[in-house]
């Protein structure tokens, strides 16, 4: 596979923007788009995809403007935040348990990466097991690693207000044939009431739908 494929979707991309604008604002967002000849219209169209290099360039200009070597891992981590996943998507996975959350991470990672293939079980009550697996020909870098960690400890903050613990026994980058991520979050009673919170608020909104629909 060459450094030309199209493998990462402008979701990815738009994520770093969004998280630049939010905690860099002295950043001139257009010079940067200007630096890796990127045009704003690639970045808002969900069908488009950037290479591998283009990721590459991205997260080099960024460290260089911001100073910050992290910014991948932050920026992975600012992914399920209401800004960069949306409040409708972020109160749609707060209906979840976090353990269906990460579960559904591996039917999700194919609308934001072709770069890997990625598997999910339950492994405890509190705990996942995240496999992903590049597929043939891709090369990706240390830092995508790190975004899925930032990604990864982010799901678990919707939940119990804490990033989760993320032990990473197996790296590709350690010339291990996959990475694996063991993720572990806060056991809270917040869970609980949060689920059941956003139950009954879903079931008063569908009640009400009905009873504005079919008066008595």
């Amino acid at each position: 596979m060459s450094e030309s494929e199209p493998l990462y979707n402008s979701r990815v991309t738009k994520i770093y923007i969004q998280y630049l604008q939010k905690y860099y604002p002295d950043i001139d967002v257009d010079s940067v788009l200007d630096e890796l000849g990127i045009a704003k219209y690639e970045i808002e169209d969900p069908a488009h995809w950037f290479t591998q290099d283009q990721q590459d360039r991205l997260h080099d200009v960024l460290v260089a403007r911001t100073g910050n070597p992290n910014i991948a891992r932050e920026a992975g981590r600012y992914a399920t935040s209401s800004e960069g996943l949306g409040a409708t998507k972020q109160y749609a996975l707060g209906l979840m348990s976090p353990t269906a959350a990460y579960q559904l991470i591996e039917k999700i990672y194919v609308l934001m990466s072709r770069g890997a293939n990625v598997s999910a079980k339950k492994i405890g009550t509190n705990q996942v097991e995240i496999t992903t697996i590049p597929r043939p020909g891709v090369k990706e870098k240390p830092y995508q690693c790190e975004n899925r960690t930032g990604q990864f400890e982010s799901v678990a903050r919707l939940f119990t207000d804490k990033f989760a613990q993320i032990d990473h026994p197996s790296c590709v980058h350690k010339g291990d044939s996959c990475c694996r991520y063991i993720i572990t979050w806060a056991k809270s009673p917040k869970i609980l009431w949060t689920l059941v919170r956003n139950y009954l608020l879903l079931i008063s909104v569908i009640a009400l739908l009905k009873k504005k629909r079919w008066p008595e």
